[in-house]
């Protein structure tokens, strides 16, 4: 019996932005039948994105609050450790970005390039049928607080469930 070869994510998520690219150059010369599948694919957008905004913090304690108890006793300073890399990291490639942004989007992008066409975006963009709200128990920064309060707890309790 043959096995089934599985996709990975990487060549699945190349081959969703190549069809949105199509779907985006295709559906505005369809007229009515484009304006539809637009409206199905923002309706779609609409409830995954409220529907992830809604699970990133429960993901976040769930993950982060047993990973940090599985430290042990010396959480803290992992911990600490850990933290200081995460933010100096992100201090340094958030610098490198508007470094390298400042020096080349003045060459790359010129005043009044897209004036011809230019329009509101919110004005011009198509809304789903429908939207469910789904709005999060708490925010990231306060999961991610909860979390590590959580982990540190258990790693000092150090309980067996």
């Amino acid at each position: 019996m043959k096995e089934k070869k599985k996709m990975s994510l990487l060549l699945k998520l190349v081959i969703a932005i190549v069809l949105g690219i199509v779907v985006g150059f295709v559906t505005p010369g369809m007229g009515a039948f484009g304006e539809v599948i637009i409206r199905i694919g923002a309706t779609y957008n609409s409830i995954f994105g409220n529907f992830l905004n809604f699970v990133i913090p429960l993901i976040i304690i769930g993950f982060v609050a047993p990973g940090i108890a599985d430290l042990g006793a010396g959480a803290g300073k992992t911990l600490a450790a850990t933290t200081g890399v995460a933010y100096g990291s992100t201090i340094i490639s958030g610098t490198l970005a508007f470094v390298v942004a400042s020096l080349l989007y003045p060459h790359m992008v010129h005043a009044g390039m897209f004036m011809e066409n230019a329009a509101n975006a919110e004005e011009t963009v198509l809304a789903g049928y429908f939207n469910i709200e789904m709005p999060p128990i708490m925010g990231v920064m306060t999961a991610l607080l909860m979390a590590f309060i959580l982990g540190l707890g258990m790693a000092v309790i150090k309980g067996s469930t």
